[in-house]
């Protein structure tokens, strides 16, 4: 009677299990329907028994006791065991004790209650390998008593999908090129640290850098060489923290280290310090020269300026950016005005887009005066705001805004349109001015075709380029020279001329100057603000004019304020003066009125 049961009752329901639980069994479905053809049960009960002997996933038949009575070939494919080594032995014996004693609790439970239990459990194969296997169990009762007679199995080896499923998991939350975690990572750690951290006098805090002259490095060396910096830096910054802290690379050249369970906000400098020297230090083993980089560093303690991770964040963004201004290479813990500071920048931001639509702007012109004649043979236009609320805003209250959001692009080209168009406009009139000059941005230089921009202004305004004089801070050469000397080349070839405005105040190379079509050098207003008191701003500026001379360059001094100062500079031979000795900056119409005056 027993046989009978097992070779034609449990078929049918191991069957039915194999149905439910693999959607591929359609094709073995198509053989049942052959089922009307069969003539007699023996071919029925061979049929169930192909079907069992063959299908994919493993099957355990066990008795009451939830002892073995029969398995199929996958599931000694599966396992590693052989039929006889498993016949009378309990399912426990795959046990590798991944699971708790509750999870087995709960699955029999279930399974009492329901007839049937299905998931992951991690099991292990006869050598030792543990696996996971999606496993469904069913229960078999007698009709006549109601008491569990069989228990089958079917489970299937799952590695290949928990490794998909694993690399995906790995690649949603980490860095592809460093490996790091990334900012979806790091906001759920820093979530459950500040959730869970302990209520105790110790802080946290969050760390993000920037850092310094990377993009010179990629320009420089080529993106291959700046992802393999990427590696080296993140290397070091993982040995530049405890194990518990987490380094993250959230996109670019920024990372966030999340310090948890620090004493005290020295302790946080220590550590701060020790990853800007640590990334400070040479990189020796990229490419045959020696690369130099550097960190800046903005720094929010939590729960002490937020527990709200988003805010945290964001906090130290801003206090980076601070870093950055104070000279990079350095780091700033976060203030309550630094947020103020912000909400001032982006409203001015905002403001700003407004007012190149509304026409906003207005250029003011300032004198430079030959020292020797007391003629005025040039001008240089300064931009100014008609603020609508604010009234009059000088540059220096925007201009750096301007350029982080690059609106200095279209404001630039509206600067020089309106300067050349005036220069037109006095050369008409019969005001005599040698030479317009005009500040333009490094923004412009690098974000834009500077050539063929100058280019469609002049002939738009029917400026001739010989009166165009355009400045550049010294820095923007040293940091952009084989593009600029092109691009200053091929402006001078039509005739404009150069300015090197701030002259001395960047890394000034006397070889790189050779190579420049530049005419003029104008003396930085920090080095005349203190003569004839300060002997090293005396020794500077006489080193400047010596130096231009050298190059037959053309000499103006800026910031020039006292009769002390003039003297001084015309003893120099200093060919040009601008400052507020003469005159401050002014309108056009004021302007006119001033020349006519000397």
């Amino acid at each position: 009677m027993l046989n009978i049961f097992i070779y034609l009752i449990i078929p049918i329901v191991i069957f039915a299990v194999i149905y439910y639980n693999n959607p591929n069994i359609f094709r073995m479905l198509n053989i049942l329907k052959l089922k009307k053809t069969l003539k007699d049960d023996a071919e029925l009960i061979q049929l169930y028994e192909e079907i069992f002997i063959n299908t994919g996933n493993a099957i355990v038949v066990t008795d009451s006791h939830n002892k073995i009575i029969k398995v199929n070939n996958a599931f000694t494919k599966i396992t590693g065991y052989s039929v006889d080594e498993v016949i009378g032995q309990r399912p426990s014996i795959l046990k590798s004790g991944r699971q708790s004693k509750e999870f087995y609790n709960n699955m029999w439970k279930t399974l009492f209650k329901t007839g049937y239990w299905n998931g992951e459990v991690w099991n292990k194969k006869k050598f030792g390998e543990i696996y996971p296997q999606w496993l469904s169990i069913s229960l078999i009762r007698s009709k006549e008593t109601g008491k569990v007679i069989h228990y089958i199995s079917n489970f299937s080896d799952i590695s290949i999908i928990k490794e998909s499923q694993d690399a995906l998991e790995y690649m949603a939350h980490h860095d592809g090129l460093t490996g790091l975690v990334n900012r979806i990572l790091l906001k759920s750690h820093l979530d459950n640290f500040i959730k869970t951290r302990k209520r105790d006098k110790n802080i946290g805090a969050v760390l993000y850098l920037d850092l310094d002259k990377f993009k010179f490095v990629n320009d420089t060396y080529g993106h291959g060489v700046g992802d393999t910096l990427l590696q080296k830096v993140s290397e070091r910054l993982i040995n530049s923290v405890r194990d518990s802290d987490i380094v993250g690379r959230v996109g670019g050249d920024e990372f966030i280290i999340l310090l948890r369970e620090v004493a005290s906000e020295e302790n946080i400098q220590v550590i701060v310090k020790k990853i800007i020297k640590t990334i400070a230090s040479p990189f020796n083993d990229i490419v045959e020269d020696k690369i130099y980089i550097g960190t800046s560093i903005g720094v929010a303690i939590f729960p002490k300026q937020s527990d709200n991770i988003d805010e945290v964040i964001k906090f130290a963004d801003i206090a980076m950016f601070e870093a950055k201004k104070q000279g990079r290479n350095g780091f700033q813990f976060y203030s309550n005005i630094m947020s103020e500071d912000m909400l001032e920048k982006n409203s001015i931001e905002r403001d700003l887009r407004s007012a190149i639509l509304s026409n906003e702007f207005v250029l003011h012109y300032q004198p430079q005066v030959d020292s020797k004649k007391k003629t005025v043979t040039s001008v240089e236009a300064l931009i100014r705001w008609k603020h609508p609320k604010i009234g009059l805003m000088p540059p220096m209250k925007f201009i750096d805004i301007a350029e982080e959001s690059e609106l200095i692009i279209e404001i630039g080209k509206w600067v020089l349109f309106q300067a050349c168009s005036q220069m037109v406009k006095w050369r008409k009139e019969n005001v005599f001015i040698e030479k317009m000059a005009v500040n333009i941005s490094t923004i412009q230089f690098t974000k834009t075709d500077m050539v063929q921009t100058v280019k469609e202004i002049l002939e738009k305004t029917q400026c001739d380029p010989h009166w165009l004089e355009i400045e550049i801070t010294e820095s923007v050469l040293i940091d952009n020279q084989d593009e600029m000397l092109d691009t200053l080349t091929a402006l001078g070839e039509i005739g404009v001329e150069f300015a090197i405005d701030d002259f001395g105040t960047g890394y000034s190379s006397l070889s790189y100057l050779k190579q420049l079509p530049v005419h003029t050098i104008k003396i930085d207003r920090s080095f005349i603000k203190e003569i004839p008191y300060n002997k090293g701003d005396i020794a500077i500026t006489k080193s400047v004019v010596a130096l231009g001379k050298s190059f037959n360059y053309k000499i103006v001094a800026e910031g020039v304020e006292t009769e002390e100062q003039l003297n001084f500079l015309k003893s120099l031979n200093c060919d040009l003066i601008q400052g507020f000795y003469y005159a401050k900056p002014m309108s056009a119409l004021e302007f006119q009125k001033f020349q006519n005056s000397l």
